[in-house]
């Protein structure tokens, strides 16, 4: 499957299968992680034999937004073989097949965010693959913004403010990030180990992290904030396949005192 190239140093774990609303802030040693794992919870897909996406990184209400929707059908439910499944669609729109019969398309799907969204695929009799239809809704674009700009006071606590979307069926995931490896780059001399913090809010449209988040990240680092919301769905009869959607904003700051 071809991936959004997103630079984000470290992406937040979206988790939605989880219910409670208060924080888990707990030290995370990973550093990236895979973005089926980030909207489902790394959910079995034992039971699936194909997958369509659409992701999207960037700020919501600007030409900052990358996008790439993309789907792999398999022959069974093993999920090694990609076959070509007939014609992939989502939102309306055509993915391109490639050599691999891996399913893409770069384009904007900027329309496919805030509604309830169509994913289809025509099936092919040689392949075996049935055809398949489901719509989900998709939350808005998520466009974050942080109370302090492009630095941090690490005494004080920092309020996290974004475009809340009251359709949204799930949570909202924040992710505060010091990263070691990264800060060596720009100071040899750093050497206070990374920290993650996770936060699993609600999404009304504001969060504080407290000061007490950043007791452990030294000062004069690059650190980050970021988020992510998005929905998803396993469904079909014969054969299942899971669609998801997901999108995701973040900002970087030096952190002072």
């Amino acid at each position: 499957m071809k991936k959004i190239k997103i630079y984000l140093l470290l992406v937040i774990i979206l988790i939605f299968t989880a219910c409670q609303e208060s924080p888990n802030n707990e030290n995370e040693t990973k550093n990236t992680f895979d973005i089926i794992d980030l909207v489902t919870g790394n959910i079995s897909l034992d039971n699936t034999q194909g997958t369509i996406s659409i992701e999207a990184d960037g700020i919501a209400n600007s030409t900052q937004v990358a996008f790439q929707t993309n789907s792999s059908i398999f022959s069974s439910n093993s999920r090694t073989t990609k076959v070509d499944a007939g014609t992939v669609l989502v939102n309306g729109i055509m993915l391109t097949k490639d050599e691999n019969n891996e399913y893409y398309n770069e384009d904007s799907q900027s329309t496919a965010f805030g509604i309830s969204t169509s994913f289809s695929i025509s099936g092919n009799s040689s392949s075996g693959i049935d055809q398949f239809s489901e719509s989900i809704y998709i939350p808005e674009l998520i466009d974050m913004q942080v109370s302090n700009g492009s630095s941090h006071n690490k005494l004080l606590d920092l309020t996290v403010t974004w475009n809340k979307d009251i359709n949204n069926p799930l949570e909202v995931y924040l992710r505060l990030d010091y990263n070691l490896a990264y800060n060596k780059m720009l100071d040899s001399n750093m050497t206070a180990p990374s920290v993650s913090k996770v936060y699993l809010v609600a999404d009304n449209g504001s969060y504080t992290i407290s000061s007490s988040d950043f007791a452990d990240m030294p000062v004069g680092a690059r650190i980050e904030v970021a988020i992510a919301r998005g929905n998803y769905s396993i469904s079909g009869t014969t054969q299942k396949h899971l669609v998801y959607a997901v999108s995701t904003d973040s900002k970087m700051m030096w952190l002072t005192n």
